[in-house]
């Protein structure tokens, strides 16, 4: 781990970081990018809540998926399918 920080202060010193500018404009590039994936798939896991049909689901999914999105727990969101933006 040492070795490791010290080739990191090396590179720093050998002037291959970043601006503070340069690096605060990525960081709100990568933010951005990150709110947008996230309210992609927030909606599409909405729209899923209202296209399946609880009856072809399991018996624990089901029961979540009937339950309004704002009386869900941590733990029975984190039991839907995952669902990707691209």
């Amino acid at each position: 781990m040492r070795a490791t920080m010290r080739r990191r202060s090396r590179s720093l010193r050998a002037g291959k970081s970043l601006s503070s500018e340069e690096t605060t404009k990525k960081l709100a590039d990568v933010r951005k990018q990150y709110d947008e994936e996230t309210k992609a798939i927030d909606q599409k896991l909405a729209d899923w809540e209202k296209s399946v049909d609880a009856k072809s689901l399991p018996k624990d999914l089901a029961d979540i998926v009937k339950l309004p999105a704002a009386q869900r727990n941590a733990a029975q969101n984190r039991n839907l399918p995952p669902i990707t933006a691209i």
